[in-house]
C-alpha cells in the first residue's frame, strides 16, 4: 500500500472538503500535511530563507517559500516511512476516476523509478520515443527534459531521502527541485516518468473549471503561455525556440478523465458541509 498525502493550509477547509470527497468517493484514505503559509512567515524569517536558499538571478517569492516548505515536509514523511513509494497531492487537484489503480499499490512500478508524474506540465515536453510501461489506457515515458507542476506525484522513498540530504544551500521552488534540469542539482540523476494521458490536473489549470479552486500556497509565474499567443507577439528566438523544439518532438501531455460520471454525479454533494476522513500530520 501506498500513504496518501494532501498538502492543505489550515484556514482552507473548503479545500480539503472538495480534495476529500473525491478521495473518499473513490476508497482512499490519505493523511493531511499542514501546509506553510509564506504570507505569514516574519520577514527575519524570510530573509533568512532566501539567504540560505540563493538563486542565480532569480529570487524566492514567498508563495514559493511556502510551497518548498509544504513539499518538504511530505517528502520527510515518506522518507521516514516503511514504504517504498509515496503519493503526493496538493488539495487542488482534480482527480480522475481511475487514478486509484497506481496510487494504491507499488507493484506496478518499474524498478529503479524516482517519480511518477500524474498530472500535465504546463510545457511542451521531451519524452523518450518508447515508453516503460502501459497499463489501464496511460502510457508511462521516461522524462527526457523539464517539467513544471507539483500538484500530483509518486515519490520514491529513495529519492525522498535524497531529497531532504542536500544542502539547504541548493533548494528549489518545489516543481524546480523535482523537475528542472536546468535548476536542479538532482533532477537529472532522478528517473522520472510521465503519465500519459495525466489521470490528474491542478483545477486552475482545467479549461472548464470543476471545483472553482486556484492556488493559495503558491501563484505560480511561470508555464502556459499558447502557441497561437506566442505566435501572435513572439520574437523571432521564440518563435525559432518552438520550430526546434516541434523538431525534435516536444509535446504537450493531455489530461484525461475516466469515469466521468462519477464526477457529474457528486457535483451537488459538494457544497454540504463533509467531515474529511483524514489523518492530521503535526507541524
Amino acid at each position: 500500500m501506498m500513504t496518501l498525502y494532501v498538502i492543505n493550509l489550515d484556514r482552507d477547509v473548503r479545500r480539503l472538503e472538495q480534495v476529500s470527497l473525491q478521495l473518499d468517493g473513490l476508497g482512499l484514505r490519505f493523511e493531511r500535511i499542514a501546509a506553510v503559509d509564506g504570507r505569514e512567515v516574519s520577514e527575519s524569517d524570510f530573509q533568512h530563507f532566501q539567504q540560505s536558499r540563493p538563486r542565480q538571478n532569480k529570487r524566492w517569492l514567498r508563495g514559493q517559500m511556502g510551497c518548498f516548505l509544504s513539499h518538504y515536509r511530505a517528502w520527510e514523511k515518506i522518507a521516514a516511512g516503511t514504504q517504498p513509494f509515496g503519493v503526493v497531492f496538493e488539495d487542488d487537484i482534480y482527480l480522475s476516476g481511475d487514478v486509484g489503480r497506481y496510487v494504491t499499490h507499488n507493484d506496478w512500478i518499474p524498478e529503479g523509478t524516482d517519480i511518477i508524474r500524474l498530472e500535465p506540465s504546463t510545457n511542451r515536453m521531451l519524452l523518450a520515443r518508447q515508453p516503460v510501461l502501459q497499463l489501464g489506457g496511460r502510457v508511462f515515458y521516461p522524462v527526457k527534459s523539464t517539467a513544471w507542476c507539483a500538484g500530483a506525484y509518486i515519490l520514491s522513498r529513495r529519492a525522498a531521502r535524497q531529497l531532504i540530504e542536500l544542502p539547504v544551500s541548493v533548494h528549489q521552488p518545489a516543481d524546480a527541485m523535482l523537475f528542472s534540469f536546468q535548476e536542479s542539482v538532482i533532477a537529472r540523476k532522478l528517473r522520472i516518468l510521465q503519465c500519459s494521458p495525466a489521470p490528474c490536473i491542478q483545477d486552475k489549470f482545467r479549461r472548464e473549471g470543476y471545483l472553482g479552486l486556484g492556488s493559495n500556497i503558491e501563484v505560480r509565474q511561470r508555464g502556459g503561455t499558447s502557441y497561437i499567443r506566442t505566435l501572435r507577439s513572439g520574437s523571432y528566438h521564440e518563435l525559432a525556440q518552438i520550430f526546434w523544439r516541434t523538431v525534435r518532438g516536444y509535446r504537450r501531455i493531455g489530461f484525461l478523465a475516466k469515469d466521468a460520471d462519477y464526477h457529474s454525479n457528486r457535483r451537488e454533494a459538494q457544497n454540504s458541509a463533509l467531515s474529511p476522513k483524514v489523518n492530521s500530520v503535526a507541524e
